[in-house]
């Protein structure tokens, strides 16, 4: 069984635009409703809750199915943020909320709606005629022997460089070190790039036969793991497993209770290589099983606070500076610094923080920054491209091909760009660079 769109005219394609916009504003209108009368975190949160899962229990009804799709994905990615907010918020300052850290938590939490809401009526159908992909025994056409050789040389090159430093931060802390991708510069994000990749271009060779090569590769693939891991670093890690995991798990068999599954896994590994950032004589085994804060209330109620006193753009700017960032300041002098890096050094926060450190705003902060309270109609159209990007996720996703790791990486992306909006898509394109680049050298013959 494969699931594909029905939506295959334009008539079918403006009518499911229509209903999700409709849907929005129907949301937005209850979460308002709910607003108007309470200011309570706990009520804000659990009423966001219910209408989200309306909009699933809509989509469900419309499709008539609950296969894996982007909306589930958001679902399960707000309720880990958001989680994590509530239990630090409550925790510290309590049930009732005031002033900027109100406003901060009800947008983040509106923005996640109007999300969810566009992703409602965009409706996928059922078709008998499929087979499963069986990525254990590829026959990848065309594919250069001497990519995978660059591959494993690479590995090997990256793991030797890599893992002292790796080790190192794992047991004595990773205490001044940034996770914003921007501040490691462009050539460490390619090398990254192409070691959260290469185990799965790696497994794209692998066959059933056993053979020195493939076991060989198997440690490469397990050292670049261990190795990322040890980095302390989420984002790189997940990254990489979400890519590996299209290579050996069919994703048209995933459905709600399996995501639950692979979501509460993805939770523990986070939570684990946060831990070891922490270094290993620190390690708390609770600390696994808990939600945790992302700092998103926090820094985006400093960005509220800094456009009381001045004007928003009204045009993208921070929203699409993704598209921009990889520009060297050489050839772009005006090129902004990333929002959640410079908001930290204005009049916003009584805390002081270092020229390293970076906050993530959300993936509402950069929209906030650009259009203000008007921002809730370009977050509508970020849902539609999602609806539409999740026509190709389905299509191109478990293709034995560069085409398919690329695809592969859109879960990630859409989990962590919740939290840092242009960090992940900055790594999504570089990502996206160096398998154009693989692709190109797979063309090459060698005589």
């Amino acid at each position: 069984m494969s699931i594909k769109y029905s939506m295959v005219s334009n008539k079918s394609t403006l009518i499911s635009v229509l209903l999700s916009f409709i849907s929005v504003i129907f949301s937005l209108s209850i979460y308002g409703a709910v607003l108007f009368f309470s200011n309570s975190l706990l009520i804000i949160y659990l009423s966001t809750l219910f209408i989200i899962l309306i909009n699933y229990g809509l989509r469900l009804y419309w499709t008539k199915s609950s296969a894996f799709n982007f909306q589930l994905l958001f679902i399960f990615t707000y309720f880990y943020y958001i989680t994590g907010e509530v239990q630090s918020v409550y925790k510290y300052i309590g049930d009732a909320l005031s002033g900027s850290y109100l406003e901060a938590f009800v947008l983040i939490n509106a923005g996640a709606i109007v999300i969810v809401s566009t992703l409602t009526f965009f409706k996928i159908k059922k078709e008998n005629n499929s087979t499963r992909l069986s990525n254990t025994e590829i026959n990848f056409k065309g594919y250069s022997k001497y990519v995978t050789i660059i591959v494993r040389v690479f590995i090997v090159f990256y793991i030797m460089n890599s893992f002292t430093s790796s080790l190192s931060l794992a047991l004595y802390g990773r205490h001044s070190e940034v996770e914003s991708l921007v501040d490691f510069g462009i050539i460490s994000a390619f090398i990254t790039a192409f070691a959260v990749i290469s185990p799965s271009i790696l497994l794209l060779r692998i066959n059933k036969k056993m053979s020195v090569w493939k076991i060989f590769d198997f440690v490469l693939i397990f050292l670049v793991f261990v190795s990322l891991a040890l980095t302390g670093t989420r984002f790189y890690i997940l990254f990489a497993l979400v890519i590996f995991s299209h290579r050996i798990i069919n994703i048209k068999k995933i459905n709600t209770l399996s995501l639950s599954v692979l979501f509460f896994m993805a939770i523990l590994i986070g939570n684990l290589v946060r831990e070891i950032r922490g270094s290993f004589e620190n390690f708390n085994i609770e600390n696994l099983f808990y939600f945790h804060s992302e700092g998103l209330v926090y820094y985006f109620s400093g960005l509220v606070r800094y456009y009381e006193n001045f004007s928003h753009n009204y045009y993208p700017l921070y929203s699409v500076f993704w598209s921009y960032a990889l520009i060297p300041r050489s050839i772009f002098s005006a090129k902004p610094e990333l929002i959640g890096k410079w908001i930290l050094h204005t009049n916003s926060f009584q805390e002081q923080f270092s020229e390293k450190h970076s906050g993530s705003v959300s993936f509402v902060g950069p929209f906030f920054a650009d259009f203000g309270y008007t921002m809730f109609l370009p977050i509508f159209f970020v849902g539609l491209l999602l609806a539409f990007g999740e026509k190709n996720y389905l299509k191109y996703a478990q293709e034995p091909s560069f085409r398919g790791i690329i695809y592969a990486a859109f879960p990630a992306l859409i989990f962590f760009s919740f939290r840092s909006f242009n960090t992940s898509i900055i790594f999504f394109v570089v990502i996206s660079i160096v398998i154009l680049g693989l692709s190109f050298l797979q063309k090459i013959r060698f005589k």
